[in-house]
């Protein structure tokens, strides 16, 4: 149902060109349906949701993820990204690079990673200060940078036509079921969740 929601998505975004993204026309607008998704698929995928560092640091040295770099060529990570926090799957890496690599050959310059992995005190804390709405504990409605396969893009420094490149490539890769990705205009980032790449 979400795919071909997706679809039908994409198909408006294309013949409507570069529209100015708001509240009421957002094809990347979050849902509890499709949190409901983004967790029952990395459920399906077998990705365990961390808890604390030392989850992070124990599934490094089993090999399992993967440092990001500070710096790649069409994306930097924002000073205040703690090295504890700095690691995904290589397969979310991966599509970071990809997605960041085609921004950067198309705009010149990088966008910024604000969020990588996160514990679950990071997720509570968010939270109770109504910066999420996602959970460190509830099964359906965790979130996706729990299971180390999330990263958060800012928007800050965009402009709405480097906001539409980026959300008609999210719309295209989530209708191939490779991501989840969410534009949340409030916090002005897009969240991004990697299933497979």
């Amino acid at each position: 149902m979400l795919s071909a929601q997706v679809l039908m998505l994409s198909g408006g975004l294309l013949l409507a060109g570069p529209p100015n993204i708001t509240l009421d026309n957002n094809p990347l607008k979050g849902s509890v349906e499709a949190m409901r998704y983004q967790n029952a698929m990395l459920d399906r995928l077998g990705f365990p949701r961390v808890k604390t560092g030392a989850d992070i640091k124990n599934l490094y040295l089993a090999g399992k993820l993967v440092r990001v770099p500070n710096t790649g060529k069409g994306y930097y990570l924002n000073a205040k990204v703690r090295a504890e926090t700095k690691f995904l799957y290589p397969h979310a890496l991966r599509y970071l690079e990809c997605v960041s690599e085609d921004y950067h050959r198309r705009f010149g310059k990088r966008f910024k990673i604000t969020t990588l992995a996160r514990t679950g005190s990071m997720q509570t804390r968010l939270k109770r200060l109504r910066i999420s709405s996602a959970h460190a504990n509830a099964g359906e409605m965790q979130s996706g940078h729990l299971a180390c396969v999330a990263f958060d893009i800012s928007l800050k420094g965009m402009t709405q036509k480097e906001i539409s490149f980026l959300t008609e490539r999210f719309v295209y890769d989530g209708a191939d079921g490779k991501t989840l990705v969410f534009l949340e205009l409030w916090s002005r980032n897009f969240h991004v969740t990697v299933f497979s790449y």
